[in-house]
């Protein structure tokens, strides 16, 4: 008979400590779509205001160009959905909530 150990403890820790530190990245990730969310569009509706009260040649180029920018803002908007998904999934299936309520 043959017997083979090995000790994993120090495995699991940087596992466990991967798992923590992705939720945090997520979290962070999360937050920072919403900062950039609001310091892009806020400029973007007074851009928007300013070129429809004062139409002028380039009027319509200047619209087309905010809703270029407004479609990549929608799309970092769908990033933070995704984001939400997969922070709530962490939470439900491996059960980080008792991580993220420490921070």
């Amino acid at each position: 008979m043959l017997l083979v150990s090995r000790d994993i403890t120090v495995e699991k820790i940087i596992e466990k400590d991967i798992q923590d530190h992705g939720l945090m990245q997520i979290e962070k990730n999360m937050e920072q779509f919403q900062i950039l969310n609001d310091q892009i569009r806020n400029p973007l509706q007074t851009i928007t205001l300013m070129v429809t009260m004062e139409e002028g040649p380039y009027t319509e180029e200047i619209l087309k160009q905010i809703g270029i920018i407004d479609d990549l803002v929608k799309q970092l908007d769908r990033g933070w959905l995704e984001s939400s998904k997969v922070r709530s999934f962490l939470l439900k299936h491996y059960r980080h909530g008792e991580f993220a309520n420490k921070e």
